[in-house]
């Protein structure tokens, strides 16, 4: 295997774990939510706080981690509706 094949194929591996990681998120924003416990919107607001600590942790851009962040939380509150 070629060095780009190689690291194509652990780029994948990244996709699928950050995949499974939203599928995971999803499935626990839904049982959340069938408890009567869905997010609101000040715990969505200290969920984007944690992300950007984390962000700056580990020198992420911040305005991108932001928007991950907050298409997250969209995906998961359409899925709870």
């Amino acid at each position: 295997m070629s060095p780009l094949h190689d690291s194509q194929l652990v780029l994948m591996e990244i996709d699928e774990k950050i995949l499974h990681l939203l599928h995971d998120r999803v499935h626990q924003c839904m049982a959340l939510s069938g408890g009567g416990d869905a997010l609101a919107a000040e715990e969505e607001t200290e969920i984007l706080a944690y992300w950007l600590e984390g962000a700056v942790d580990l020198e992420l851009d911040e305005a991108a981690v932001e928007k991950i962040c907050k298409l997250v939380l969209l995906l998961c509150k359409q899925t709870e509706e």
